[in-house]
């Protein structure tokens, strides 16, 4: 991320790529993202690219807004998104890179399409330096939802079941095995992470972006 930011903020063409004989296209040099506006894996490419632009340095309210308008280019360059990340991956499942040769998926999506219905041709997984960890969190209401997150987070079967649909577990070697399986190499920790920002302050450059979309 750190050399390919500067290349898509320059305005970049995949054509003008070393080696763009396998993607010899005029488009733009863009990850494909959903809309920052409805999705949160495209409020988790926000907050990694503000964190670059910022220095590596987790962003603060003064700076959102100026971070936010640096950012804006590499979203709405990209025209049509959806709403959710389902929807780009579903393209390129049924496209391959023709439509886009990279877009920001979760792990877990590309974990579950391997290990139960298949990836196009050179589909491969990578992972952005630094990434961004994205948690599930569940919200208990009531004593049955505390009784459904207990049940979440220890239950044997459902934590074999969460590894096979690609969630990383707290059982490392479950998640490995059931990994394995898929034939898809992962790494067993992530270690060079970005820092988001709080709530608060990425919600505040999502309102900035929100201003500038038609």
């Amino acid at each position: 991320m750190r050399a390919l930011l500067p290349l898509m903020q320059s305005g970049k063409r995949w054509s003008d790529l070393r080696g763009a004989d396998a993607y010899p296209s005029k488009r733009s040099l863009l990850l494909n993202t959903t809309d920052v506006r409805k999705s949160n894996s495209a409020a988790m490419y926000l907050a990694l690219v503000a964190y670059l632009l910022n220095s590596e340095a987790v962003p603060q309210v003064a700076e959102a807004p100026a971070l936010a308008r640096e950012a804006m280019p590499l979203f709405l360059r990209q025209g049509f998104q959806e709403n959710s990340s389902a929807g780009p991956f579903e393209d390129y499942l049924a496209l391959g890179a023709g439509k886009a040769p990279l877009v920001v998926i979760y792990e877990a999506q590309f974990l579950e399409q391997a290990g139960h219905g298949g990836l196009p041709a050179g589909a491969t997984l990578l992972y952005p330096r630094p990434t961004i960890y994205a948690k599930h969190v569940l919200v208990p209401l009531d004593a049955a939802g505390q009784t459904l997150g207990h049940a979440l987070a220890e239950d044997p079967q459902l934590q074999q079941l969460a590894a096979q649909y690609g969630f990383r577990t707290p059982d490392a070697a479950q998640f490995a095995g059931a990994v394995q399986a898929s034939g898809v190499k992962v790494p067993a920790s992530l270690v060079d992470l970005a820092q988001e920002p709080s709530q608060e302050v990425l919600n505040a450059m999502i309102a900035q972006i929100e201003k500038e979309y038609p």
